[in-house]
């Protein structure tokens, strides 16, 4: 799908940046991406989804979202029959639209 030569998943847990300020426990996922675009220029970014209900919330409103869009009842016709991703059916604006309601967001973070 990405076109790249290579794919890293690097999956670890830690004591949350809201955790160690002193506010409450959250979630934070954060995704780094290097690479080249299509005129070869090295590309890199880093940025993270946080929510600072922890990770339930994120999990209810994918699940939610994928449900909804599945059934129609986001006011689109259902998804017709097959084996489908949520990031292949879920509109990545409505995504953000409803994260941001539900007080989590998406940040830009500088690179490390």
């Amino acid at each position: 799908m990405t076109g790249a030569s290579d794919i890293e998943f690097g999956i670890g847990t830690g004591v949350s940046s809201s955790r160690r300020a002193g506010g409450a426990k959250s979630t934070e996922i954060i995704i780094e991406l290097s690479g080249f675009d299509e005129a070869s220029t090295s590309l890199r970014s880093r940025h993270a989804v946080f929510h600072p209900g922890g990770a339930a919330p994120l999990t209810a409103l994918g699940i939610s979202m994928v449900l909804e869009r599945l059934a129609g009842l986001d006011g689109k016709p259902a998804t017709r029959a097959g084996l489908f991703f949520p990031y292949q059916i879920v509109d990545h604006d409505e995504y953000l639209e409803r994260l941001t309601q539900e007080g989590g967001r998406l940040m830009a973070l500088p690179l490390a």
